[in-house]
């Protein structure tokens, strides 16, 4: 911030980051486990978590211009960065560990069974068919932006050190927290990965000093992850039949 958080600042981040995770993390894995999920109470779960995202985003956007602060310290705005390599490279790094994981989650028939099991268990609402897609895209692009927008644009930005030239820990390593956090719902294990791309996300906005590579690499990973959730769900559906 080109000034210091207020006293406003400090609920909101105590809002964002303690609350907020507490009620998706904790709470969404209570309350997964009692919804039926079939094609029209997924495409209410996309549109209603999507409403949710883009008022908290249009809400910290609109507080950010009524103090007057300018849109480029919240990586909305402005020119590319000095670290703009890095930035790239801090990108191919993290598609590299994605797919890894990818890879590594279907390297053989028990870990496709174990990975069928554990997405019915933690994300029950990923798509099951393509014509589920457009609900479900709509909720990847609003992750992709208003995420990208509240964890690390706003909370990134808020956890900067005021002394020029200090490393940023903590506005590496807690919003990361934070975010993971946040996803507790789909278990520790994924809390962990999460953890290590939320610092590449981090990493990746303080080198540019832009949200919007994060931004579309973030939307193509929740994308990627309902295209591989309905091939999956296919796949193992023809090997039940076998």
């Amino acid at each position: 911030m080109h000034e210091s958080p207020n006293l406003f600042d400090d609920i909101l981040i105590f809002v964002l980051g303690i609350v907020l995770p507490f009620i998706s993390g904790v709470k969404s894995r209570e309350g997964l486990k009692e919804i039926v999920f079939t094609r029209s109470t997924r495409r209410r779960f996309y549109i209603s978590n999507s409403l949710v995202l883009w008022a908290a985003a249009a809400f910290i956007v609109g507080y950010w211009v009524l103090l007057d602060r300018p849109l480029a310290s919240l990586g909305l705005l402005g020119s590319p960065g000095p670290k703009m390599q890095l930035a790239w490279r801090l990108s191919l790094l993290l598609a590299i560990l994605y797919v890894v994981d990818i890879l590594f989650s279907l390297r053989n028939q028990e870990a496709l069974e174990e990975t069928l099991a554990e997405q019915d268990d933690t994300t029950p609402f990923l798509p099951v068919s393509f014509h589920e897609f457009p609900a479900y895209g709509f909720m990847c692009l609003t992750a992709g932006v208003c995420e990208e927008l509240l964890y690390r644009g706003y909370m990134v930005t808020y956890f900067m050190p005021s002394t020029p030239g200090t490393f940023p820990w903590m506005a590496l390593f807690f919003p990361a927290l934070l975010f993971s956090l946040a996803h507790y719902y789909q278990g520790w294990h994924a809390v962990v990965k999460i953890y290590i791309l939320s610092l590449l996300f981090a990493g990746i906005y303080l080198a540019s000093g832009s949200l919007w590579i994060g931004m579309g690499i973030h939307f193509l990973i929740d994308l990627t992850g309902g295209i591989l959730a309905v091939m999956l769900k296919d796949r193992g559906s023809r090997i039940d039949d076998e």
